[in-house]
This record gives C-alpha cells, structure tokens and sequence, in this order.
C-alpha cells in the first residue's frame, strides 16, 4: 500500500475474514481498503467503508477519523447536503488537527456545492495559519479542491491547492502525483517557465518508474516552450542515451523532440540533435533527410531541395522516393515550380506513386499559368487518392480547383460536370459551399436561371450562415432586379440579407442594392431610409462613399441637378483616385449637362464642357469613363454653340479603339456609336465634304465593327453622297 501497489494490497486484504478479531484489526482492514478506494477514486464503495467504520468506532478518535473521510468521498461524489449531515453528528475535538481537518473538510464541501467564491475568505486564512504536516486526509482534501478547480478552469486556485497537497504528501508517489497537477495548471496558465523549471526539479526529486521517457518528452516541450532549448536537448538526449529503453522508445522520443525544437525556434540544438542521434555511418542519408528537415522548417527551401535530391541520387527503392517526394514539396514551397515539376515528371515514372505527387504537379502548373496541365493533374489525383477519411479533403479541392479553372477557361459545360461532382461525392468538405456558389455561376453562365435559383436556395438550405450562401442570394437578387417584372422578388431577397448580420459587408450591398431598386422605381423614401441605415451602420469611407453616390442619383433622377452634383462631389473627396471617385465626377459633370438642357443656356453648356474636362484631366483615368467623358464634352460643346469644335471632337472619338475591338471594349463602343450618329446628324445639317466624309467613315466604322446592319448602313453612305456639296474653288470667286 506504501508503494501504490493498489491492486495486490486490495487483494491482500481481502482474502482475509470479515469476522476478523480483535475488532482493531477489522477496523484496520476496512480503513486500509477505504484508502484503497479514495486512491483508485472509487468514492462510492469509500464512503460505504468509512460508514462501517464509523459504526464499528463509535464515537472515538478512529470513527471520528472515519466520519471526516466518509464526508471528503462523499463531497468527491457531489453528495454534500449528505456529507454535512454525517458531519452533524461527529465528536467534538479540541486538538489542532481535528480543528483543521474540520475547517479544510468545510471549506471543500461548500466550494463543491457553492463554488469558490463562496469560501474564498476563509480558504486564504487557512492557507495562512496551516501547520505543516505529512497526512494522508489533508493531502486528500487538498487534492480534490485543487481537481475541482481544475473543473472550473480556475487554474491559479489548482495552484494554491496543488502546492497545499504536495506540502501534505506523506509518500513519494502522492508527492509526484501533486507535483504533476502543479506542473500542468502552469501549463494551463501559459506559464511554461514554470512550469519547465518544477518539472527539472522533479527530474532530481524522483527516480524510477514514475520518470518515463513521455514524462521527459513532456518536459522537453515545456522547456521549448520557455525559449530554453539547450536544457530540452539535454533532457531529450538522456532518453536517447538510454541503452535500457527499446530502439521504438528513443525513436519515437527523437521524432518528438526534433519536431518540438525545429519548430519552436531550436534550429540549432536540433542539428545538434540528430548529430548526436545518427552516430552509424550507415544511416547518413537518413541523417541528411532531417536536416533538410531543419532547413525547411527556417524557410530555405532551395538548400532543403538541394539536399534532398543529393540523397535520392545515393540511395534507392523506398528512401530514394521520399527523398524526391519531400524535395518536391520543398521546391514547390520555395516557389521553384518548374523545378517541382521536374522532379514530379521523375516520380511519375516510378512503379509506385504516391498520389499526392499529382497534386502538387496540379497545384505547382496552377502557378504557372498552366491550366490545362493543372486541370488534369487535379482530376487525376481525385481518382487515384486512396478513398479514406483522410484524403477525403483535399480530394475534394482537387475537384473544386479543377471547376474553377474551367470556370477561368470559360468551360461551363466542364466546369459543371465537375463541380457537381463535388457535391454528389464530398457534400460535406470545406469545399462544398464555395463549390456550389461557382456551380451557380457556371448556370448563369449557361442561361440556365432555373437550375441557378434552385442551387441558390438549396445551398441557402444547407449552410444558412454561410458567406457563400448570402454572396449567392445577393446574385440571385442581382438576377431578379435586372429581370422584367423582378423587382418585387428581388426586393424580398434583399429584405433577407439587410436582416442578417453574420456577414456585415454582404448586408451592407444589401442595403446598396436596396436603394438602387427604389430609386429605380422611383420610391426615394424608401431608397432614403436604406441609404441612412448605410451611413449610420458603417462609418468607414468606403460605404459612406457608396451612400453619397446612390444620394445624388436619387436626387438626379428628381432633377435636383445642383443638390445632386454636391452629393457626387462629397463621394469623390472620399474615396479619391478610385473608380468610384472617376464616376462621381462624371456625373457631376452629366448634371450640370442636364441643367444646361433645361434652361437651353450656352454659358451652362460651357462650365458642362468644364466639368467633362476636369474629369478627363484626373490621373490614371479609367477607358471607359475617359469614352464618356470625351463624349460629354463634345456635346456640351454642341449645346454651347461651338458646333465645329463640337463635330471636331466628335470626329476624333472615330479613333478611340479599333472597329475589331468593339466586341471587348463594349463600353467604349457605346459612345464611338453615339458619336457616329451626331457626325451623321451634323452633316446632313451642313453637308460640307468634309462632314460628309466623316460621317461616311463614322457609317463604315460601325460597318467593320459590326454594330450596325450593313444593308442600312450602305443606304445612308449613298444618302450623304448624294447631298455632298462641291467647294467652290477660290479662283472661281475672284472671277
């Protein structure tokens, strides 16, 4: 029983009768067995035995003893209100002992019932007045109190009581066992100095069985925890030193404790590690392979590389083709892609290959823009990965990564073949929800709406919380705003993702597509209230921006022209040199064209032409706004009267892209078009030849750029040949 041998000392005891006499010595048995049960944490048949004793006892100092025990299993038990009524009847002493015990026993009984807060008063006092003393039941107590904290995550209460408990121990083994608890709640705390510093001392306390290699492996991560790494490569060493231990055990300690000083900043006591682990000439290329270990783990992937690849040309079967696998990796990691491939071409020729030598051939031809190879590598791994739990991720990235460069390919029919794949075979990988938010564009894509809007629902179905799932919502909502007779779906929609707050920057589009919609439909009331909520919810420029922008269109489209240039104008000083910002600007300048057409006023025409202007001189001005502006400002230039200066920027906007470009740059298109038609209109006005010729090459660009029906358009260039007028010589005039 001394040395915890708990298992033959119960089956000692019990081979003897129960009708043993004299009575001291039955009472002897029974409170051996009790303490058997306490150490073993059967509480239960504890606290059966302490109740026999104490009848057997009576009211004298051994059944007092036996009460007090029969209290503390039952408290461990969370039986207190029984606990206190077996204390009611116990006897009175009067020695410091019985007065403590009484106190601890208290003290526990009402923190298990009431917490710790509930005694903390009287739990530092009596840390305060204890006498030291070696005993059996205090060491108990203080241990269950130091558990139950535990429980409750009060590690610096464990602490107090673990140090209670170790200070009780009346033998080694409790000694140890409170120790250890000491150790982890230091741990718990993030306290690993400490907690490495007591786990040394135990190193020099205790010998034996108690000392075991994981125990030494433990202190070894503590003690890289605490940055002391040539401590943790000696205590790692004494176990590799240890000819005692099994081959397995020091391998398995070598592993461990590489791995802890490699990966906590170590670098240097692990190559002194395995110096001293691989002392056999033999095993060289294994000693190599863990330095290119090291190496990889401080980011010097070439060298590990480098490494590596000068082991598999030394050695062959099994090891060479780790060797080649882990340079692979290491070139891949470096960002040497070209290089992993080539190494991965090796592997391939290989009897055996290992599957995940095909993802990273997929993921490094990713990298280099080889989409074709990247697609099959990845669809190749998918088949040939072993089919386990454990692959089963990132099979399915190998899936979705392959969707998504058809996806990039402009492949929808592949693209969804493949991503329905993945959701058939992996429905609940990581993968899934972003999966069928690229399956619903594939159906967009596709013109197939109807299947779009059922994976939408579905995935809204499956993950209602999901980013994905709103970011689709919020496209299925796009869809039915641009739909005839959309509106009110779209608005429900909308209505949907303003209400949740899961994903603050999807709401926030929400509430921006919210207002367009009602602008749209003329209700600025409402558009009003959901711009409000915009500014008031999210202070940042970025939306504030927004809230400007969508102001001054609902203003503009209430032909409140200046109202809506200064909300357009508050938009760009926030967001300055944006796209947002180059918009802004253009429609401050559209209003000012607005204003000026409703008043037919030349001079507003001309601050127009101003307002085109200033946007056509910002920095870094995107194609498509500097297509409108020019515009713009060619017409406002008409509206001023300056009609040749207007039909000369006109003209020039023939030159803004290529005819074969049209189809591309849709945007500028638009307004090389618009120019067209008021080259054309003003040459019929004044059919100059040289007018007409400009509006003749205005017909043929939309010819060549396919924009127009060419039956129609060869009928309009014969029209303005007919009406062409002939200049009059000068010579002529003068005769």
């Amino acid at each position: 029983l001394q040395q915890r041998r708990l298992d033959e000392a119960d089956g000692l005891l019990k081979k003897l009768p129960g009708d043993l006499e004299p009575i001291a010595r039955r009472l002897h048995v029974l409170a051996n067995r009790a303490l058997i049960a306490e150490l073993k944490q059967n509480y239960r048949e504890a606290a059966s035995l302490y109740a026999e004793i104490s009848k057997l006892a009576g009211k004298t100092a051994f059944g007092r003893r036996a009460v007090e025990r029969q209290a503390l299993a039952l408290g461990a038990l969370g039986k207190t209100d029984e606990a206190f009524l077996a204390l009611k009847d116990v006897p009175i002493s009067e020695t410091k002992r019985d007065v403590e015990a009484l106190t601890l026993l208290n003290i526990y009984l009402t923190m298990r019932s009431k917490g710790m807060d509930s005694v903390l008063g009287e739990w530092a006092s009596f840390q305060a007045n204890a006498l030291p003393r070696k005993d059996n039941f205090f060491y108990l107590a203080a241990s269950l109190i130091a558990e139950d904290c535990v429980r409750r995550k009060d590690w610096r209460k464990a602490i107090e009581a673990y140090e209670l408990a170790y200070s009780y121990a009346s033998v080694r083994e409790d000694s140890f066992r409170a120790l250890n608890g000491l150790i982890a709640a230091f741990e718990r705390l993030d306290d690993p100095e400490t907690a490495s510093r007591l786990a040394l001392e135990m190193l020099t306390l205790f010998r034996g069985p108690d000392i075991t290699p994981n125990f030494k492996l433990r202190i070894v991560s503590m003690l890289c925890r605490a940055g002391r790494f040539q401590t943790a490569l000696r205590v790692a060493q004494s176990v590799l030193n240890d000819a005692s231990l099994p081959f397995k055990v020091r391998e398995d300690v070598y592993r461990a404790s590489l791995d802890l000083l490699r990966t906590s900043g170590g670098a240097s006591e692990a190559r002194a590690l395995v110096d001293s682990y691989y002392r056999d000439p033999a095993r060289s290329s294994e000693r190599k392979m863990d330095l290119a270990l090291i190496l990889s783990g401080e980011n010097r992937y070439r060298e590990a590389a480098g490494i590596l690849t000068t082991v598999a040309g030394e050695t062959s079967g099994k090891l060479r083709r780790e060797a080649l696998m882990r340079a692979m990796d290491n070139f891949y990691k470096g960002g040497l892609y070209k290089e992993a491939l080539a190494i991965g071409d090796s592997l391939r020729k290989e009897p055996e290959v290992d599957p995940n030598v095909l993802f990273l051939a997929a993921s490094s031809s990713e990298l280099l823009k080889r989409r074709s190879e990247a697609r099959e590598s990845y669809l190749e791994y998918e088949r040939k990965a072993p089919k386990t739990p454990e692959t089963a991720e990132r099979r399915a990235n190998a899936l979705y990564s392959a969707g998504l460069l058809c996806v990039q390919d402009d492949e929808p029919e592949a693209a969804k073949e493949i991503l329905l794949r993945l959701l058939k075979d992996y429905p609940e990988s990581f993968f899934m929800e972003a999966g069928s938010y690229w399956l619903i564009h594939v159906y967009y894509t596709l013109g197939d709406e109807i299947n779009a809007e059922r994976e939408t629902w579905r995935l809204i179905e499956r993950r209602p919380d999901s980013e994905y799932a709103y970011a689709a919502m919020y496209r299925l909502a796009k869809h039915y705003s641009d739909m005839s007779g959309g509106d009110n779906k779209a608005a429900s929609t909308l209505l949907q993702l303003v209400k949740q707050d899961k994903h603050p920057e999807i709401r926030a589009r929400a509430l921006y597509e919210m207002a367009q919609l009602c602008i749209r439909r003329g209700d600025h009331v409402e558009a009003e209230a959901c711009l409000h909520q915009l500014e008031r919810d999210y202070a940042d420029p970025v939306h504030q921006a927004w809230a400007r922008y969508l102001r001054g269109d609902s203003l503009r489209a209430r032909n409140l022209f200046t109202d809506a240039q200064a909300e357009y104008r508050r938009a760009a000083a926030l967001r300055p040199g944006t796209l947002l910002a180059q918009a802004a600007l253009g429609s401050a300048a559209d209003c000012l064209y607005a204003e000026a057409s409703l008043q037919n006023s030349p001079s507003m025409f001309q601050t127009a032409a101003q307002g085109y202007q200033s946007v056509l001189d910002l920095p870094d001005l995107s194609r498509e706004y500097r297509a409108m502006a020019l515009y713009g400002r060619a017409a406002a230039l008409l509206g001023a009267g300056q009609e040749d200066d207007a039909f000369s920027e006109f003209r020039k906007r023939l030159y803004l892209i290529p005819p074969r470009q049209a189809k591309t740059r849709t945007i500028e298109a638009y307004w090389v078009v618009r120019a067209s038609r008021e080259l054309e209109r003003l040459a019929r006005k004044d059919p100059s030849i040289d007018r007409i010729d400009a509006a003749i090459s205005a017909l043929n660009w939309l010819g060549q750029s396919e924009t127009g029906d060419p039956r129609d358009l060869r009928m309009r260039i014969r029209s303005l040949r007919k009406i062409q007028t002939k200049p009059i010589a000068q010579e002529n005039v003068e005769q």
